[in-house]
């Protein structure tokens, strides 16, 4: 939901703006042309999204992203492991990366391509269910898939987990307006700011490693597109990102953290659930005016297997993970300080997406969520039957920024009522640093527990709780 950040202003970049030739005088300048800004097209509520079509970019919006996050589960006794994929070679591009800390304190820039030098090797398995879904408006059908059981799937929530992953591209558009093709630049038209995250939590080494990488788009370096074949194809340094017209995902991320150690996420998913639509139809209102919103889709059931490699060793294992796609060009509103976002995935089969954002006194200001069926349907919470509860303190090492240690998890609708709280695995799952690009934020795996009792697994975010680098909304 929630992702609706600025990429923060380089200032080298100020600097240059304001450089004028010593030789020149400031009678003699001329005025400097005014600042054009563009304005893009806002969510509405009339619109029919349409997939697989709009799974793709929307150069139309300001702002989008694509997020994935996941969990690697123990596979069950007997069963066979994931068989090994040929180890991928680190790209030749090469462009700026920003830096990341490992979980005990903050890193410096990195800069240039990160290499990969022992990679994890991407799993070659294929799940046989898929995500593909017709050209449809409105509320999706379901895919041409085997009919849904309504007792909880093999790859469960309710297995122990190895890690978890992160993996987001943002997309930000010019303000001034699209651009026009620059081909001695390599530049194509309507390019726009990419800033990849990749982050493993590896729960067997308790460490939390990130790293982050922004370019502007780039022929053969960086781009963002969509064709019959691959609904989404995103490519930057060291990563690819794949939606097959079959429905089958493909991730591959290979970076490397402020160490010089590999940071790498391998995965083939797909969906045996319908693509779910949030809010009314898609729309997805963030605050009091019509254009506050977002159109947000996810597929929050994806199955699979997944590798991945950091400082503390690597991991593979059959997967479970949620796809989270939104795109806007409005704001959240005036007053706001930041935003909690929960991906809830229930060992019976069941999703919750829920979503509040918080005002300057840190009180919810908007609260909103979705309930997913086993079967897909999706059913949209109101404010007063969803209630998130945060509990205890934990201060950042990295930021000082002090996050809620707990959220206690309330829905009283009648069609899945449910009480749980929610518990990091890890403590410190920070994103922070100087040169993080975005906001200093917290999002990382949870525990899910209802009776004190496991009962699935959650991805978590938290923004705004950083005085000093609040998010930019």
């Amino acid at each position: 939901m929630n992702k609706l950040l600025r990429p923060a202003t380089s200032r080298r970049a100020v600097a240059a703006l304001l450089l004028v030739p010593a030789c020149q005088s400031p009678l003699d300048s001329p005025a400097p042309p005014p600042v054009q800004h563009y304005t893009y097209a806002a969510a509405a509520p009339d619109r029919a999204l349409r997939f697989p079509a709009d799974h793709g970019p929307h150069r139309e919006a300001a702002i989008e992203w694509w997020y994935f996050t996941g969990h690697i589960l123990t596979a069950p006794a007997g069963a066979p492991a994931p068989a090994a994929g040929p180890t991928r070679p680190a790209p030749a591009s090469s462009g700026p990366a920003s830096g990341s800390q490992p979980a005990s304190a903050a890193a410096p820039e990195q800069a240039g391509a990160p290499a990969s030098p022992t990679a994890a090797p991407r799993p070659n398995s294929s799940p046989a269910a898929s995500a593909a879904a017709p050209e449809q408006a409105g509320a999706p059908a379901s895919p041409a898939t085997a009919p849904l059981p309504d007792s909880p799937p093999a790859t469960s929530a309710a297995a122990p987990e190895q890690a978890g992953f992160e993996v987001t591209v943002f997309r930000v558009s010019p303000p001034g307006g699209p651009l026009l093709a620059a081909p001695a630049a390599a530049r194509p038209a309507q390019a726009s700011f990419l800033s990849l995250h990749v982050a493993v939590t590896d729960l067997t080494g308790r460490t939390f490693r990130h790293q982050t990488l922004g370019l502007r788009e780039r022929l053969g370096v960086a781009w963002v597109n969509s064709d019959p074949e691959h609904p989404l194809q995103v490519r930057l340094p060291g990563t690819t990102v794949r939606l097959a017209a079959d429905g089958t995902f493909s991730l591959d991320a290979e970076l490397t953290d402020a160490q010089n150690a590999p940071l790498a996420v391998h995965a083939t998913l797909a969906s045996p659930k319908p693509v779910t639509l949030h809010g009314a139809g898609g729309y997805s209102r963030k605050g009091d005016c019509p254009s506050c919103a977002s159109h947000y889709a996810s597929f929050p059931h994806l199955r699979g297997t997944a590798a991945v490699r950091s400082a503390g060793g690597e991991r593979r294992g059959p997967a479970l993970a949620w796809f989270d796609h939104e795109f806007s060009s409005g704001a959240l509103g005036s007053g706001l300080r930041g935003w909690d976002w929960l991906a809830v995935q229930l060992a019976d089969g069941w999703e919750l997406m829920a979503a509040q954002t918080r005002d300057l006194a840190g009180r919810p200001a908007r609260l909103a969520g979705t309930l997913i069926s086993p079967r897909g349907e999706a059913t949209a919470l109101t404010a007063a039957e969803l209630a998130l509860e945060p509990s205890g303190q934990w201060r950042s090492p990295h930021s000082g920024a002090v996050y809620p240690a707990r959220w206690r998890v309330k829905v009283s609708s009648a069609v899945h009522p449910l009480d749980a709280e929610l518990v990091p695995k890890l403590a410190d799952q920070e994103i922070s640093g100087p040169e993080t690009a975005l906001a200093t934020y917290w999002e990382g795996t949870c525990e899910v527990r209802i009776d004190d009792q496991p009962a699935g697994l959650s991805y978590l975010e938290m923004t705004g709780y950083d005085p000093l680098h609040p998010p930019r909304l």
